[in-house]
């Protein structure tokens, strides 16, 4: 997860890891709010990872970015 272009991370997570970045520019507003558009927050880090253990066990590949 990084507030940052998510390019570059899947060499770290490989191919059907997990990855929660931003990958456009010019919103403007207060951090916080901005992070909850973007869906930087504690509930899409838990869905991730439970897609990602649901992938382990056969459902289908998490894509986030």
């Amino acid at each position: 997860m990084e507030a940052g272009h998510p390019h570059g991370w899947h060499r770290y997570t490989g191919r059907d890891g997990a990855v929660i970045g931003l990958d456009r520019f010019g919103e403007s507003a207060p951090g916080p709010q901005l992070m909850q558009h973007f869906g930087f927050t504690a509930g899409a880090v838990v869905a991730a990872v439970q897609r990602c253990l649901g992938e382990a066990a056969g459902s289908a590949p998490a894509r986030l970015h």
